[in-house]
């Protein structure tokens, strides 16, 4: 009851710029309840108050040891580890040990003070997480006393210098989800070429895939959530707020707004969707003609009357333990070419639009800019390819990680990487690239919005998306 009221009451008020921590130090044996100990106790808790108030970004912070258990890490939208316990030069593998679940590091509670505190800034911020000092014995005892710097002169002399050197390439904080510039080390999700920082950002909860607009004219986005069984959503953005539109999906990936429904995939399955959030199977993985391994992109058709969908193929054997496998490696030469793309009719009939090719390795996005035209980023090579009369055709190459792709009516065509977290416009041709945006967690498959001349960028790890204006 406490969890939702307290999420009912934040929503209900309408606040804004609001996170929510469900338990301090949840493992602490002062808790009297065992489902606020329990690692899946605390995670429920963590699902409910999301489930209550959607938008709210919800997590739980840990022990002084650093650590999260993976069932809280999950389930919450940032990670809040706390250093008390935890000596200096053990912070770093600590943090290594969160980056895995993609979400933002936030140690909201550390207790040394001095050169030590200023070392455990730094580690922080070295290692891409961001830091919060706790001066217990003068802030937090009676009688309480904040008085600024003078609270540790040595540790604010030392942050000082921090935030004011210049930026080195792969430092940086972690990006909290809807805020900027008060955590030291945080950084803006997502820069603009030109250096100076894009702003304009909108949390939407956990894992953000694609974009699509949709009834009403508003935006559509499939967030994926903690990759529990039913637990992923399509939420709809009005303004500047975001509601839950439908529910009960598994892993929603491309989206796309055609014969006035969304239709987006899930796995193996495609469902369509109607203007109340009401989702029927349009096509299963039984109804395919060869067989499917992980559904992607979707794309409109140019008549209007299906959909364009990607199956990755062999998605599982493209990771080594640094990410993407060198594309010169025995392992990158052992990844078979098994992806294609289908054609769906809005009455569930499949079609095999473009077979497996050597060029495919990994379909990722699609579009379709006229009849018989398809354009498909590729993820693992970073192919850039051109499908007509059923034949592939490479334009580009290099864009490691492709995942959106996007041609305006000018014939320029738009690129995403999911891996580096970058955005390209090229031209007609697929050539000279220009970068757009830098800087996000992972641009994933974004949304090409013509007439208001934006780009709408889910950043998938951050829990964001993110406006990109067009010149």
């Amino acid at each position: 009851a406490g969890v939702v009221n307290a999420a009912r009451w934040v929503r209900e008020r309408g606040f804004q710029n609001v996170l929510l921590e469900i338990a301090n130090e949840y493992p602490h044996n002062g808790f009297v309840h065992q489902v606020i100990r329990d690692p899946k106790g605390q995670a429920g808790l963590i699902r409910l108050a999301k489930e209550t108030a959607p938008g709210l970004l919800v997590s739980a912070s840990g022990y002084g040891d650093g650590r999260i258990h993976r069932e809280v890490a999950e389930a919450a939208d940032f990670l809040l580890p706390h250093w008390n316990g935890t000596k200096v030069e053990h912070i770093p593998a600590r943090i290594a040990a969160l980056k895995p679940f993609g979400k933002p590091i936030v140690c909201n509670e550390d207790d040394k003070t001095g050169a030590e505190a200023v070392a455990a800034l730094r580690a922080c911020v070295d290692h891409g997480a961001s830091y919060g000092l706790m001066l217990k014995a003068r802030n937090q005892t009676f009688p309480f006393r904040f008085d600024g710097a003078a609270d540790d002169p040595v540790f604010y002399a030392g942050l000082s210098g921090l935030v004011a050197r210049p930026e080195r390439p792969g430092a940086g904080g972690a990006v909290l989800p809807g805020r900027s510039g008060d955590a030291a080390g945080a950084k803006e999700p997502g820069r603009p070429a030109s250096g100076s920082v894009h702003r304009k950002t909108l949390p939407v909860g956990t894992r953000p895939e694609s974009v699509t607009k949709g009834f009403g004219g508003h935006y559509y986005v499939t967030v994926m959530g903690g990759q529990q069984p039913g637990d992923a959503v399509i939420k709809v953005i009005k303004g500047d707020q975001v509601e839950v539109f439908a529910t009960g999906l598994d892993e929603p990936k491309g989206i796309a707004f055609v014969g006035g429904f969304l239709v987006t995939t899930d796995l193996k399955r495609v469902w369509k969707i109607d203007a109340r959030g009401n989702k029927t199977v349009l096509a299963d993985e039984k109804d395919f003609p060869k067989p499917i391994s992980y559904l992607n992109d979707a794309a409109a058709a140019p008549d209007g009357q299906g959909v364009f969908v990607t199956d990755m193929g062999a998605r599982d054997k493209i990771m080594g333990p640094d990410g993407l496998w060198p594309t010169d490696s025995p392992e990158a030469k052992a990844v078979p070419a098994i992806g294609r793309v289908y054609h769906l009719s809005l009455d569930g009939r499949v079609r095999l639009a473009v077979d497996a090719a050597p060029a495919m390795t990994c379909p990722n996005g699609v579009c379709a800019p006229a009849p018989d035209h398809l354009l498909i980023a590729e993820f693992f090579h970073g192919n850039l390819l051109q499908a007509r009369h059923g034949s592939v055709q490479v334009l580009n190459t290099g864009f490691r990680g492709a995942d959106g792709i996007e041609r305006a009516k000018s014939g320029r065509i738009f690129v995403s990487s999911w891996t580096q977290g970058k955005v390209w416009r090229l031209d007609e041709q697929g050539q000279n690239p220009e970068v757009l945006i830098e800087g996000l967690q992972s641009a994933a498959d974004f949304y090409l919005d013509e007439p208001a001349r934006l780009l709408l960028v889910p950043d998938m790890k951050a829990g964001l998306v993110v406006w990109v204006p067009l010149e």
